[in-house]
């Protein structure tokens, strides 16, 4: 090979590099985020295997106990204002200051409340748990406002389509808690209060430096200010469902399994849920890509879009779901031991659910657009309802299975009503996000034909 031609390949491939790092497209943004997305489960794998392994299956069991909560109360209590947030900036770039400082007093004021209220209720939910595990809990829930915060920085950088900073916010402190895992491990200091601070610790210094230069860099302006509360509160209170689509959605049913599992049952719980979340990454990716790209768009560009998105990500994670599932009976006893054998049978049975509620993750984009954010919340309060009731009838026969069937019954039940009200509200058919499909693999080959060249897509 020539000189000259060495050097080109040379260069074709990085415009391609810089292509994907850049993520100044749908295309190159949904590539980022999928690869940035797939290191970050590689790198929660590894961290569960040597959580697992360190702490067994009670212990592990015990730490979800404490770990759950700040999430979820976050989630609970942003009541949808990133999400509102990302709609009115992309809508009105010009309030976009004040649009901020408005969301960053009202969730630290919802944070504050969150932790209050967690401080009250964990005692009496988590009663089969010792006093100590307990008390970390609710000394954990002081993080409530910096994860709020951190939602907000994470909308922010999603408007701005700095999709490599939104990445390296998630996997930049799961590097650092994988380091004090094995450090604590190595040093035979590993429990389960020690290793929730190891995830804790990292995240909130991250956020905290991230936050601080989003501020220096978009400078606060109070101008305005109750009237852009006014503003975020109506769509947010609206959205809160989209936002416990992307957040409580993935840690709701550990919340339920609190309640009916031991530590033990719950830790086995919590390794197959870990493994089966793998497969969420093309949905996850193709979320957190299309929700600001998606809120200028309407009716039959809205469906091609999302529609071309729901497809390609669907066919990735079904072909992933089935490469994961012949490999977990060899895979996962040799990760996180014997003791957890139990989890492939319950993983595989997640992995129907991961699927199913991916479909629902996507087709709620289009309603979020469409400003009808409280169609999504009544969905979403509907699934759970059904969820909670399989459960109660469920777990106490099947155990472990009978929380994950629950779970894919109430997924399938957002996929089946938003097909029936994608008309009524987008004001196309659900059938044209299946419309186009022939041409998914042209379009593929396309935009990687144009990138080699050196064309933007």
């Amino acid at each position: 090979m020539s000189d000259a031609a060495l050097a080109y390949r040379v260069s074709r491939v990085r415009r391609l590099l810089e292509w994907v790092v850049r993520a100044r497209s749908s295309a190159s943004a949904v590539v980022h985020n999928t690869l940035s997305q797939s290191l970050l489960f590689v790198l929660y794998f590894i961290n569960g295997v040597v959580v697992a392994r360190g702490l067994g299956s009670a212990g592990r069991g015990e730490l979800t106990a404490m770990m759950v909560w700040p999430s979820l109360f976050g989630a609970v209590f942003s009541i949808g204002l990133p999400t509102a947030f990302i709609y009115h900036a992309k809508r009105d770039p010009e309030a976009e200051a004040p649009l901020f400082t408005a969301a960053v007093v009202l969730l630290t004021g919802c944070g504050v409340l969150a932790t209050g209220v967690a401080f009250v209720m964990l005692p009496a939910y988590m009663w089969r748990y010792d006093a100590a595990t307990i008390f970390t809990a609710q000394m954990l829930m002081v993080t409530v406002p910096q994860v709020l915060l951190g939602f907000l920085v994470a909308a922010f950088l999603q408007v701005r389509h700095r999709f490599d900073l939104y990445n390296l916010l998630q996997y930049g402190p799961t590097i650092v808690t994988l380091v004090t895992l094995l450090a604590l491990t190595v040093l035979h200091r590993l429990t389960p209060a020690y290793a929730a601070l190891c995830y804790v610790v990292p995240m909130f210094i991250a956020v905290a430096a991230m936050f601080a230069a989003v501020v220096r860099r978009l400078k606060l302006d109070v101008r305005g200010l109750a009237h852009n509360a006014r503003r975020l509160l109506s769509y947010g209170g609206r959205a809160a469902g989209g936002n416990i689509i992307g957040i409580i959605a993935q840690q709701f049913d550990q919340v339920l399994v609190v309640g009916f599992f031991s530590p033990s049952q719950l830790g086995t719980y919590t390794v197959a849920l870990s493994v089966s979340r793998v497969m969420n990454v093309a949905y996850g990716a193709t979320y957190v890509t299309m929700i600001s790209k998606a809120a200028a768009m309407s009716g039959a560009q809205l469906t091609a879009v999302i529609g071309r998105a729901l497809r390609l990500s669907a066919l990735a994670t079904l072909l992933g779901s089935a490469v994961l599932a012949a490999a977990m009976p060899v895979v996962l006893p040799h990760a996180y031991g014997g003791e957890f054998v139990s989890a492939i049978a319950v993983s595989d049975t997640l992995l129907i659910e991961v699927n199913v509620s991916g479909w629902a993750t996507i087709m709620a984009l289009a309603f979020l657009a469409s400003n009808r954010p409280a169609t999504v919340t009544f969905l979403q309060g509907m699934s759970t309802a059904i969820t909670v009731g399989c459960m109660l009838l469920l777990v106490p026969r099947f155990a472990l299975q009978g929380a994950a069937v629950s779970l894919i019954v109430g997924a399938a039940f957002r996929v089946v009503v938003f097909a029936v009200l994608y008309r009524r509200v987008v004001g196309v058919a659900a059938s044209g996000l299946l419309a186009g499909a022939r041409d998914d693999a042209t379009y593929l080959a396309g935009v990687l034909r144009t990138q080699l060249r050196g064309t933007e897509s």
